[in-house]
């Protein structure tokens, strides 16, 4: 495996994390 594949891989997982951050953040300014 090269090292932009795992750079690639590493940065789609934290997208993918900071979209659902973002999803619960915008319920949470739903309720408040």
């Amino acid at each position: 495996m090269s090292n932009k594949r795992i750079i690639k891989k590493k940065i789609k997982k934290l997208q993918n994390e900071n979209r659902r951050l973002r999803e619960i953040l915008l319920t949470i300014q739903l309720f408040i």
